[in-house]
């Protein structure tokens, strides 16, 4: 897995609808045939992020998969490109002012799983609103069965080609662990001309049972800092950090 973040000049008041813009700038430069197949395809393999501090506006794409780095190469092998153009948005151009790449093998990710001892509480930042679709509507309130659910459904897709969870190491997850605290707002995210609720905010997890489960969670959190928790997250929902 790479992420592939653009640090760019910063002149408007931040806003979610960036998140969006970049999606469709990133669209434009990929082949017709390839934003076909993104579109249609049931697995995503890719997510991003716009964030910002400032003096910076930060465009992140996370190719989680050999597909989406095939098909984003030139994000990673382009030393060319020098700006970000956003047509719908108030600042037109962002001049790229560093590009960094970060990659995370599926070998590092594991070797927590594996040799590590990771510790009985984790701090989760939602840094973008992050919702769930559950029997047709949303849903956008912290909940761990939908958060782990939908975290080893894009796991699974990623490393194994398949959405498939297994229910029985869920429910165990969910036996083991229980948001402890929580400091969150309701967010509204624009795509296109909808409006999709979410949450922002932090929350702390705890963890119980033996030390394999939860070294197995935590790797599933932070693949989610490359994968997104919920719904769009291909056009910038659900970006999550973990607190140090």
């Amino acid at each position: 897995m790479k992420k592939v973040t653009f640090i760019c000049n910063k002149k408007q008041k931040f806003s979610y609808h960036l998140g969006p813009q970049f999606h469709g700038w990133l669209m434009e430069n990929i082949s017709e045939e390839a934003a076909d197949y993104l579109h249609e395809s049931k697995i995503n393999c890719y997510s991003i992020s716009v964030s910002n501090d400032d003096k910076n506006v930060y465009f992140t794409i996370n190719l989680l998969n050999e597909v989406a780095e095939k098909i984003f190469s030139y994000l990673v092998l382009d030393k060319e490109i020098d700006k970000i153009v956003l047509n719908n948005s108030i600042q037109k151009e962002f001049l790229v002012l560093n590009k960094q790449i970060e990659e995370l093998t599926a070998k590092q990710l594991t070797r927590n799983f594996y040799e590590g001892i990771s510790s009985r509480e984790v701090v989760v930042d939602i840094m973008s609103p992050m919702s769930f679709k559950v029997q047709g509507d949303y849903y956008f309130f912290p909940d761990l069965e939908l958060m782990f659910r939908n975290l080893m459904q894009k796991y699974n897709a990623t490393f194994e080609n398949t959405n498939i969870v297994d229910n029985d190491l869920l429910q165990e997850i969910l036996e083991n662990s229980k948001i402890v605290s929580y400091k969150i707002q309701s967010s509204y995210y624009p795509i296109h001309k909808a409006f999709i609720p979410g949450t922002i905010g932090r929350i702390k997890i705890r963890f119980k049972g033996n030390q394999t489960l939860t070294n197995y969670t935590q790797m599933l959190l932070n693949f989610g800092v490359f994968s997104g928790i919920g719904v769009k997250t291909g056009m910038g929902m659900g970006h999550i950090s973990i607190a140090k």
